[in-house]
């Protein structure tokens, strides 16, 4: 029986633009390429979408 190689390893990013066929880090809105700079733990969808507004404020994105 033959030995298997190491298999490669999957990002999410890379599966993500295989099927999704987009960048994840590209902005749905203008195009333009977004940065991840960190998580949130604990905060829900419902929070998310209570406070998108204040969220949106907490950095600025240049063109």
């Amino acid at each position: 029986m033959e030995k298997r190689g190491k298999a490669p390893t999957l990002y999410f990013a890379q599966m993500s633009k295989e099927f999704l066929n987009r960048d994840p880090f590209s902005c749905v809105l203008c195009g333009s390429r977004m940065v991840y700079t960190a998580a949130i733990a604990g905060l829900t969808v419902q929070g998310l979408i209570n406070n998108a507004q204040s969220i949106a404020k907490l950095r600025y994105v240049r063109d």
